[in-house]
């Protein structure tokens, strides 16, 4: 039953793993699984887990340097404005189509850097922590 409530979580692996954690316990407690294997269960699952949101964490909390962000976007405005003049003495009037399918194809790899940046979230394009919690609660029981 803890898996549904992780949409409401602030902090959804944290979330993920006090929930996992709280689980064994429980079954600890209750005499399904015995100390040592709760120990085993511990270094094997709950550690690991713990490395991941980790790692988690430092993706989510370190953004993009906003001058990194800004001299690419000028990087490519720049160059998405200067490279059609060097294809119009070759291709003449198919430079329109050619430069707009180029500048399509650039603004949308920019749009997913800018999407990849945040990861984590309820967005349909961010990483399935839902997903990854119920295979997670699968696993362990």
């Amino acid at each position: 039953h803890y898996i549904f409530n992780i949409e409401g979580a602030t902090v959804m692996p944290q979330f993920a793993l006090d929930a996992v954690t709280h689980y064994l316990v429980e079954c600890q407690r209750e005499g399904r699984l015995r100390e040592y294997t709760l120990g085993i269960m511990t270094s094997t699952c709950i550690s690991p887990l713990l490395g991941a949101f980790g790692s988690c964490e430092r993706i989510r909390n370190t953004p993009i340097p906003l001058s990194y962000s800004l001299h690419l976007r000028f990087f490519v405005v720049v160059w998405l404005a200067l490279y059609p003049l060097h294809l119009i003495t070759t291709y003449g009037w198919y430079t329109i189509l050619l430069a707009s399918l180029v500048d399509y194809a650039v603004l949308g790899i920019e749009a997913m850097a800018c999407e990849i940046e945040n990861s984590f979230g309820y967005h349909k394009n961010c990483i399935d922590l839902c997903g990854f919690c119920k295979g997670i609660l699968a696993d362990t029981q």
